[in-house]
């Protein structure tokens, strides 16, 4: 390790993104305030992740994963036959970066835990490894949100702590680097750095919950550059304005089902990431606003209605800013339970997908004391950046 960039507090950071560009949004923060204070960071990962690298103007370093990634076009088709081409990519990744790491080129790896192969190839050379938790975690399951997604995505039953353990133990033979050294009883937190592990979002764990190395460090919101219409301001009424919207990737949200509720109530509605035809009978009352800047247009919102999606979830609670929860699967199930359990939202079920129902969610949204206290308990009264700059001072003390 290049301790000489240490003792000047002037790092070389590998970021090691993972190849959704729903999980890099929460960090981009982070990686934007570690070069304002003076540090070098360079991104390792898929194609997917060159054009974020590109548009932050750091380097991109390609490895492995990406050809693992971009060579099957079909996905896993069960749970195990899910969790063996994890441990295909995780093996790839654990090829390029560990030398690259042994190298001492690099201070630190600030890794998604989703990038098993990176944050377990730092610590097998002695780099220190950070993660960063950017998904939703009620505290009452695997830190590993990967396991935990195909989990619920094929309905398993049984002992989830114990079949993780075991093939923890698998993966670890793949990539060839012998048993865990850490307690069986960390083995819900194995996939995050027990040195340090970034919890972002509003919603901080219970605290007998948090992972050792754990520290909430609160929302980092960050959207790519876009505005919003200069249309959408001139229409914005006396009337509350409810932002709707999907979760990237996401083919079957009910638009057209939201916006017939904004026609049976006094409200406006901008309706974010869908085109004319997901909508066939606007109403008077709904605009679309294409992919828009949420950050911006949130200080006008009253109410939000999407998919769970962690990213748009965090940024309306981080706001004060009420929920609806039209959860699509993987962890958007979780994300609504947690939105319900904290009171600063209401989940719809599929069957419910009605207007008339879900004119009632968001007239709950908007009236309902209970939720609307909620939401606000949530509110983040930082100024912006002082979590980026939080999580820049612990990954520094982390390594000293």
């Amino acid at each position: 390790m290049a301790t000489a960039n240490l003792a000047t507090r002037r790092m070389r950071v590998l970021w090691a993104p993972d190849h959704n560009a729903g999980t890099w949004y929460p960090i981009v923060p982070v990686v934007e305030a570690l070069g304002r204070a003076g540090h070098t960071v360079v991104v390792s990962g898929p194609p997917s992740v060159r054009a974020i690298a590109a548009s932050l103007a750091l380097p991109w370093l390609p490895d492995e994963f990406a050809l693992v990634r971009t060579g099957s076009r079909e996905r896993p088709n069960g749970f195990e036959a899910a969790l063996r081409s994890r441990a295909q990519v995780a093996r790839a990744s654990f090829a390029t970066l560990r030398p690259l790491l042994a190298s001492g080129e690099f201070d630190v790896v600030l890794a998604d835990p989703f990038r098993y192969g990176a944050g377990l190839a730092a610590r097998e050379v002695g780099t220190p490894w950070v993660s960063y938790v950017h998904h939703c975690f009620s505290g009452d399951e695997l830190m590993d949100g990967l396991f935990q997604m195909s989990w619920a995505q094929w309905s398993r039953e049984g002992d989830i702590a114990a079949e993780y353990q075991a093939w923890w133990a698998e993966l670890r033979t793949v990539l060839g680097i012998g048993p865990e050294l850490r307690p069986a009883a960390e083995a819900w937190a194995y996939a995050v750095s027990s040195r340090l592990s970034l919890i972002l979002g509003p919603l901080a764990m219970p605290p007998e919950r948090m992972p050792p190395g754990g520290v909430a460090i609160g929302s980092t919101p960050w959207d790519p550059p876009r505005s919003v219409p200069a249309e959408i301001y001139e229409r914005l009424s006396a009337r509350p304005l409810v932002l709707t919207a999907s979760s990237s990737g996401q083919l079957n949200f009910p638009f057209a089902a939201v916006a017939q509720a904004a026609r049976l109530i006094q409200v406006d509605m901008v309706i974010s990431g869908a085109g004319p035809s997901a909508v066939p009978d606007l109403p008077a009352n709904v605009t679309l606003g294409g992919h828009l800047s949420h950050l911006q247009l949130l200080p006008y919102v009253k109410a939000v209605v999407c998919a769970g999606g962690w990213g748009l979830t965090t940024k309306a609670l981080a706001a004060g800013i009420p929920v609806g929860v039209l959860p699509h699967g993987l962890d958007t199930g979780n994300v609504a339970r947690v939105v319900v359990a904290h009171s600063c939202g209401v989940q719809v079920q599929p069957s419910d997908y009605t207007p008339a129902h879900l004119a009632a969610v968001i007239t709950t949204l908007l009236q309902d004391p209970s939720v609307r206290n909620g939401a606000a308990a949530m509110a983040e009264p930082d100024a912006p950046g002082a979590a980026a700059r939080r999580a820049v001072a612990q990954i520094e003390a982390a390594c000293e």
